[in-house]
């Protein structure tokens, strides 16, 4: 029997990773002495990074954000728009949302995103 061709979706070695942290914050209007500003765990838990195909729409991945914000996603090597879900952080402003990224096959990425809360 002769094997069949992978598939790029089938090939480990036509993925790459996309790590990185979410940040959000400010969580207070100011800052406190002897108390984390850091906002809680489940304000990251209750997020998600979802990484669309090219047409902005189609899901290719997604991943829960840990209780500090990280995330890692696989994904096939191409070009993806990411995004932070749901839109529900005050203001809830994500810096050139969503970001666009290239993937590589068997390299690893990372991106940092910061949510901004628009407390003051």
């Amino acid at each position: 029997m002769k094997a069949s061709p992978q598939t790029p979706a089938d090939n480990p070695a036509a993925k790459g990773t996309l790590t990185g942290k979410v940040t959000i914050s400010p969580v207070f209007p100011h800052e406190r002495i002897g108390v984390s500003n850091e906002a809680s765990a489940e304000v990251y838990t209750a997020h998600k990074v979802v990484a669309y195909k090219e047409d902005g729409k189609t899901v290719a991945s997604e991943s829960k954000l840990d209780g500090k914000g990280y995330f890692k996603l696989e994904l096939s090597a191409g070009t993806y728009k990411i995004d932070v879900l749901p839109h529900d952080i005050g203001m809830g402003t994500f810096k050139k949302q969503p970001e666009t990224v290239v993937i590589e096959a068997g390299k690893s990425k990372n991106l940092d995103i910061e949510l901004d809360t628009g407390i003051r």
